[in-house]
């Protein structure tokens, strides 16, 4: 009833008319009164408020105190008079009267504005604006919604002064509040990123923690969305609230993850419990805004309980899965974890696999209904697989292919080919070399559903036909022009050596009277290991080794024998190609790898290093291939790892007081058999006896009674014409020597390195001294490529 009896129930708008002082600013509103008892008259507007009805302008006064003399110019005397003589009749004095007479002859002028300031100061101050270089006046008006857009058309005709909508500006204020709510979780989303960069060191660790914050925050809007709760100015809010603490607890599990690979401790239930404490607690401070009545309130705690549960759950999911995905495979540790590099390149070569392999099934059956000479059907096939083949290998750039010993006249002529066997990739790089190529097949890769057609009608041999029947078929193979390629090895090699080869293709040979051409594949088994589908960068050789003629007896006199002395040649010769490919330059990523995800320090420590020292090239060649080696202060592994790696007849042990530098290179290379890692101080443990020990950049972090027994208990291990190569500093060298004690002040006062006394650099002499003391010899390397230290080779 109240408001069917008043306005409240229509909406207020207002007019807000400037000026640079309140006078003109008076002036500019008066200017709309008119328009608005026009409006009003009409019904268009129900009511207005205007203070120009008590607060004039001089013009106003002006234009009253004109009205006002002219309505009593003639009328004043008369009325005096006549005001005098009956109130002389009725008793009154002359004088009644003069006050009255006095007033309609005062001579009235306009008021100043600051005599009203008394007024508004009492009464209008919502209604003015005043500021020392502009003011402006307010006019409420009660209008009906419908009508706001009509009186708005009226208003903006006028010049300084405007049309203010508090619910429209509201609602702008909230849309523009989105938009820039929108622009700020982008914003925010790039910072977080750049800090997770800085802070994690690798892409990949930087996904696993972004993509979970990502798909918490689309959980979130989806849940609101299928309860139909609207953003507003409070969830808003509330949500970059919850932005942050998906960001903490996705941080907090990226870091659980990694502590766990890094040190092997089971202790990512630690993590979880701390992120489910810190979520409940949340919750429960939040959430309990559920009970309140008002509907802002409770879409504050709908909104922060929806948030926080998708980030906790999504974080205990997603990202464990993400991350396991990158450092382990069927339940095992990966070797080396999968990087963003490598994972381009292998998710772009499987769809192109899998596509040129549906094209090449298509084609199959389009070719077997084609009324076409069958043998021009299948040459047409072989090129097709040819030209795949080739476009597989050359498209994988992180692979780097060598070909050793080919020229265009090799497959001029039909031949038999055997080649180990390492990964699926030496089919693809086999089968590039030519396109008149087929290969031995077994049972399951002729029936296998997805590219068992096309190996059918290309004639890929059978394996599983038997020894008569496969001569029969080698032997049309090889009269239309077709090389025959067997793997003697019979499956692929899990740690790329040459396994024991079956008879079957030197039985072939001697039946067929034919020579054999042996190929070495390096490198394939590393790119795309058989236990681990997964390609990695790497390089690949195909050497083609000189053919053998088994009838000259060189490798036994029947297939029996054939096949154990081919199979210890192709050995011999693989370990020759091994010495020439596994060098430190070549393994440099392989190292890399096994230290990322320990954090970005330790990994640019590593690259640092390697450059520092040359990929270890020049320890690689002054350490011997073989024997037990003791590396004394070992650290991160760096070192013995590469040694380790170009070489399985050494036989590697390190020792280092920081167990923490232990356990990450124990689990940094877990895989490596003739590598392993111990912690203990090195100058009161009872070192192993050994053909070779390391000190290097060792000794200045001891004193110089343990550098000498260090020393002297090496000695004492050290077999008959073992070496002790030991690389310092060399005191006597001053201006090379700055480098280097900056450098490890630096490391140790960081905490990167560990020093139990003060750092106490060696001279020449005195590594001299403790040789003749103990009856060695010793060879001086100055070489100024190693941190401009000093390297002592001494031996026994």
């Amino acid at each position: 009833k109240i408001n069917q009896n008043t306005s409240f129930a229509l909406s207020s708008v207002f007019v807000v008319s400037s000026g640079k002082d309140l006078e003109e600013a008076l002036t500019n509103n008066a200017l709309i009164i008119d328009s608005l008892e026009s409006l009003k008259g009409t019904g268009v507007i129900q009511e207005y408020y205007n203070i120009n009805e008590l607060i004039l302008t001089k013009d106003q006064q002006e234009e009253k105190i004109r009205k006002w003399n002219l309505f009593w110019d003639k009328k004043k005397n008369p009325l005096i008079s006549k005001l005098t003589k009956q109130g002389e009749e009725v008793g009154y004095k002359p004088v009644a009267f003069k006050t009255f007479a006095g007033l309609l002859n005062k001579n009235f002028e306009p008021l100043s504005i600051e005599k009203f300031y008394d007024i508004i100061g009492s009464y209008f101050q919502d209604y003015l604006i005043q500021r020392d270089e502009k003011s402006a006046v307010i006019t409420m008006i009660k209008v009906d919604r419908l009508q706001k857009n009509r009186i708005r058309n009226i208003i903006v005709e006028f010049d300084n002064s405007y049309f203010f909508d508090r619910q429209e500006f509201a609602e702008s204020l909230f849309n523009l509040i989105k938009s820039q709510f929108r622009v700020l979780i982008w914003l925010s989303m790039a910072i977080v990123f750049i800090i997770l960069l800085l802070s994690l060191g690798r892409i990949e660790l930087v996904f696993i923690s972004f993509v979970p914050i990502v798909l918490s925050w689309i959980w979130t809007i989806g849940i609101m969305g299928i309860f139909n709760l609207q953003f507003n100015i409070f969830n808003i809010i509330i949500s970059t609230f919850i932005f942050g603490l998906g960001v903490d607890y996705s941080i907090f599990i990226t870091k659980g993850l990694l502590h766990k690979i890094q040190f092997n401790k089971d202790n990512f239930k630690s993590f979880k419990t701390s992120v489910l404490l810190s979520g409940f607690t949340t919750i429960i401070g939040t959430g309990i805004l559920l009970f309140a009545k008002h509907p802002a309130l409770k879409s504050i705690a709908l909104v922060s309980v929806i948030g926080i549960l998708s980030a906790i759950i999504i974080s205990f999911t997603i990202q464990p899965l993400l991350f396991n995905f990158l450092t382990y495979y069927r339940g095992k540790k990966r070797k080396m974890p999968v990087t963003f590099y490598n994972l381009f390149f292998g998710i772009v070569s499987l769809i192109y696999f899998l596509l040129s392999s549906t094209f090449s099934i298509l084609m199959a059956h389009l070719l077997n209904i084609l009324p076409i000479k069958s043998s021009i059907k299948k040459k047409f096939a072989h090129q097709f697989i040819w030209f795949f083949s080739k476009t597989v290998v050359y498209w994988n750039l992180h692979v780097r292919k060598i070909l050793v010993n080919f020229s265009k006249k090799t497959f001029k002529q039909p031949m038999l080919i055997i080649s180990n066997h390492q990964s699926v990739l030496d089919l693809v790089f086999l089968l590039m070399l030519h396109p008149k190529i087929v290969i031995f097949a077994n049972d399951r890769a002729l029936n296998h559903r997805f590219y068992g057609p096309v190996i059918r009608f290309v004639d890929f041999i059978p394996s599983s036909d038997g020894l008569e029947k496969t001569a029969e078929r080698v032997k049309e193979r090889m009269n239309e022009g077709y090389s025959v390629l067997i793997f003697p090895e019979g499956t692929r090699s899990a740690n790329c050596k040459i396994k024991r080869f079956h008879k079957g293709a030197f039985y072939l040979a001697n039946k067929l009277d034919l020579e054999i051409h042996p190929i070495l594949m390096h490198g394939p088994g590393q790119a795309l290991n058989k236990n681990e589908f997964f390609l990695r960068r790497g390089r690949v050789v195909i050497k083609m080794l000189d053919k053998i003629n088994l009838k000259s007896g060189t490798f036994g006199s029947d297939y029996s024998q054939q096949t154990k002395g081919v199979l210890k040649f192709m050995r011999k010769e693989y370990d020759k190609l091994r010495l020439e490919m596994e060098v430190p330059d070549r393994l440099k990523f392989n190292l890399i790898n096994r230290y990322i995800f320990r954090g970005p320090v330790l990994e640019w420590y590593l690259r640092v290093k390697l450059s520092l020292e040359k990929n270890y090239n020049f320890m690689n060649e002054i350490v011997p291939r073989n024997g037990i080696i003791t590396d004394v202060g070992c650290g991160y592994g760096f070192m013995a790892t590469m040694l380790a790696l170009t070489s399985e007849e050494r036989k590697i042990t390190g020792f280092d007081y920081d167990k923490d530098k232990i356990i990450t290179a124990q689990n940094s290379t877990f895989d490596i058999k003739n590598l392993t890692f111990e912690h203990g101080n090195i100058t009161a443990m009872n070192l192993p006896e050994s053909d070779v020990f390391l000190i290097v950049d060792v000794l200045h972090y001891m004193a110089a009674k343990k550098q000498t027994e260090l020393i002297e208990r090496c000695f004492s291990k050290l077999n008959k014409h073992g070496l002790i190569i030991i690389r310092e500093t060399d005191t006597d060298l001053k201006r090379r020597t700055i480098g280097s004690r900056f450098s490890e002040f630096m490391s140790t006062n960081i905490g990167f390195n560990k020093a139990e006394e003060k750092l106490i650099f060696v001279s020449r002499q005195f590594i001299l001294d403790i040789v003749r003391k103990n009856g060695g010899s010793i060879n001086i390397i100055d070489n100024t490529k190693f941190n401009s230290n000093i390297i002592y080779v001494l031996s026994k």
